[in-house]
């Protein structure tokens, strides 16, 4: 059964939150607040507008989309979003959940109630008293991408702490014995390498545990 198409207009509930996924794509996730407005004329109080049959959607939007989305709107703003009804599911406990939302293929404010500025992307011109929000600024809000970053961070201290302890039983052991000792020999003013010299010397290597 095909997808058609569904349009929306609204509020957005939510400021839009975009998230780097594993692959390096991104996904935008926000939350539409939509409602039907009728008007009413009391001659005390004059016209009236009231909000009826109030729906909140969620909103998904992938790639270029979802950039320009979290570059250029926020909370509050009025929208109009095109997309494909879809359905999420996910186990919780014993119960299955699901819940509704759209797959948005087009963004936009509404120009009913504001006036905007625009920027193509390979366009380096603004116009004045135009506030353009800046193409190159940081705007992930969450980065899956990172734990593999963090990982490696891990495994090289890891060997680098390794490589500090091996240094320091081997080619350090000998510090602290005195003038010209040696640590194989029965010369006089020498001793033999204990394990209090060991363990300081794997301390100061940063070893937290020394393995004696």
């Amino acid at each position: 059964m095909s997808q058609l198409p569904v349009t929306l207009t609204g509020h957005l509930a939510t400021d839009p939150h975009l998230t780097r996924v594993k692959n390096g794509n991104y996904k935008l996730s926000m939350r539409l607040a939509s409602s039907r407005r009728y008007t009413t004329n009391d001659e005390h109080q004059g016209l009236q507008w009231h909000d009826a049959d109030q729906l909140f959607v969620d909103v998904e939007a992938w790639g270029k989309l979802a950039e320009n989305v979290r570059r250029s709107l926020k909370k509050g703003l009025p929208v109009i979003v095109v997309g494909s009804l879809n359905t999420a599911s996910w186990n919780e406990g014993d119960n299955r959940r699901s819940r509704p939302y759209i797959r948005a293929t087009h963004i936009g404010p509404d120009l009913n109630r504001f006036l905007v500025g625009t920027l193509k992307v390979d366009h380096n011109h603004v116009p004045d008293g135009v506030d353009m929000p800046d193409p190159m600024a940081t705007i992930v809000d969450r980065d899956l991408t990172a734990k593999s970053a963090d990982a490696s961070d891990r495994s090289a201290d890891a060997s680098a702490t390794a490589a500090a302890t091996s240094a320091a039983a081997t080619g350090t052991g000998t510090q602290g014995l005195g003038e010209g000792a040696s640590a194989d020999s029965g010369a006089p003013g020498t001793q033999p390498p204990d394990a209090g010299h060991l363990d300081k010397a794997l301390v100061g290597a940063g070893q937290a545990n020394p393995p004696f």
